[in-house]
């Protein structure tokens, strides 16, 4: 540009060659401040349009565009990737023989912020962008560059484009998660595809966070996430700022009711600390109180009291709270002269009643669950009774017919377990023994007192139950209870 504003004053004006000279600096001065006026007062944010004069050439892009990571050194990017390429197109290409056409300049004629020149160079005959030294993106998140390309035989005819360079954070920082332990919810009954839930109330979900300060917060860090375990129980979602949990298959909570796992996010490059995820089973009442016989049998003499027990039934519910809690109740059969404890499942003698010799009952008893009436499950069972004439005087009698009880291997010898003392009516002398169910004597049972203790040590690996059958005899006929424990 200067040579030809150099040109035209010398063919322009006729002057000494002192004044030539004072004159040509003069206009060629003004010449290039008018044309960077022009230039600045255009908006670096808008599209420039391609300039031509006469038959010229021009830029088939009027924008150009880059991304650099600000840790890249310049050997790691040199030439730097222009999209689309830098290229100027001759418009008198058609019109010239190649020998006469004109060669093409590239240069950039000015850009923000100011301080480009330390950053940039731009090849003068190919247009290829090379960076000078690392950007440090703290200064300098983006460039706005105007490029200029011209002819080189003395007739510029200049033409414009706008290079936008995008400063991107290099990937040196890990992803990392909001926080360091996850406890979400899911419902046992849950179907598959179903968000696992924040709250035991299952009324949000449970949102896992990851960011990674190589990205903005506002901006979807693209990170992928990773299951150390269980990865056939659940999964993650993978994309967005804010990811969830969602069930892969139906899980019970009998069968587990806590799955702790950990997780991992990566960017490729970086992983993150992995966090803990507690993932708690729900019960959703899907067991029924179970009674260990269809039926029972049970004798009882006409010289039994109002409130004694006839038997005391046990029912089984795997569900936990208020699912797994049973209610007892008889629906029919009892004719008045039987009664049971809602919570303990004993039949008693009612208050008042006078048992006859030769009479038969056949009691219907439930178990319910106390879950809402909704969702309550329950089962029935028939409780058969005899009443006999009273034998030779009355036999020992155990307060509860059946017991059951739960004990730690730990447990040392010589601990007293139960206390099954019986009683007799007429006061006569009780003996008690083991009659079947513990042929190694692991317990010790006090033939005078019916205390049960603990003979040898316990060990859940070989022997995880023992059924003890147990008899109270005062030495009559017929004077001998049984007892199951």
């Amino acid at each position: 540009m200067i040579r030809g504003m150099e040109q035209l004053c010398w063919e322009s004006w006729d002057c000494s060659p002192g004044e030539e000279k004072l004159w040509g600096d003069q206009i060629v001065a003004f010449q290039c401040l008018k044309e960077l006026t022009r230039i600045l007062e255009r908006d670096f944010s808008k599209r420039w349009r391609d300039r031509t004069r006469g038959n010229g050439f021009k830029l088939p892009e009027s924008k150009f565009s880059l991304d650099i990571r600000r840790a890249f050194l310049p050997a790691q990017v040199n030439p730097i990737s222009v999209t689309p390429p830098i290229q100027a197109i001759d418009q008198d290409r058609n019109i010239q023989p190649p020998s006469d056409r004109p060669g093409i300049l590239y240069s950039i004629l000015v850009g923000t912020p100011e301080d480009y020149p330390q950053y940039f160079h731009m090849n003068l005959t190919t247009a290829e962008l090379t960076l000078l030294k690392p950007i440090n993106r703290d200064l300098h998140q983006k460039f706005d560059l105007v490029i200029k390309a011209e002819q080189d035989n003395g007739h510029p005819l200049p033409a414009f484009a706008n290079l936008h360079i995008e400063i991107l954070d290099e990937n040196n920082q890990k992803p990392y998660f909001t926080r360091s332990t996850y406890e979400g919810f899911i419902l046992e009954s849950s179907p598959v595809g179903t968000t696992i839930s924040d709250n035991r109330n299952l009324t949000s979900p449970l949102q896992v966070v990851v960011l990674d300060n190589d990205v903005e917060e506002t901006k979807d860090p693209q990170v992928h996430l990773f299951l150390n375990d269980y990865t056939t129980f659940f999964t993650v979602t993978q994309s967005g700022i804010t990811r969830y949990l969602t069930l892969l298959q139906p899980v019970d909570r009998e069968t587990q009711q806590l799955y702790t796992f950990s997780m991992t996010a990566s960017d490729g490059v970086q992983e993150s600390v992995p966090v803990t995820v507690n993932i708690i089973v729900i019960d959703a009442n899907d067991n029924t109180p179970t009674f260990s016989n269809i039926s029972y049998n049970v004798k009882i003499y006409t010289d039994m009291r109002p409130g004694e027990g006839v038997i005391k039934l046990t029912a089984v519910d795997a569900d936990e709270g208020a699912n797994g809690q049973i209610a007892y109740e008889i629906l029919a059969g009892a004719q008045g002269d039987f009664i049971i404890n809602e919570q303990t499942g004993l039949i008693t003698i009612a208050p008042g009643v006078v048992l006859t010799v030769g009479r038969t009952y056949a009691l219907t008893v439930r178990a319910s669950d106390r879950a809402p009436p909704a969702q309550r499950r329950s089962s029935i069972t028939t409780v058969y009774i005899e009443v006999l004439p009273p034998n030779n005087q009355s036999p020992p009698r155990f307060p509860q017919l059946m017991y059951s009880l739960e004990v730690s291997e730990a447990m040392r010898i010589g601990a007293v377990l139960l206390n099954l003392q019986a009683y007799d009516r007429e006061d006569d002398p009780i003996k008690y023994l083991i009659q079947n169910g513990d042929p190694q004597q692991v317990f010790n049972l006090s033939q005078s007192s019916g205390l049960l203790a603990l003979g040898k040590p316990l060990d859940r690996e070989s022997t995880d139950r023992y059924i003890l059958i147990v008899t109270a005899s005062d030495g009559r006929p017929d004077g001998v209870s049984v007892l199951e424990r």
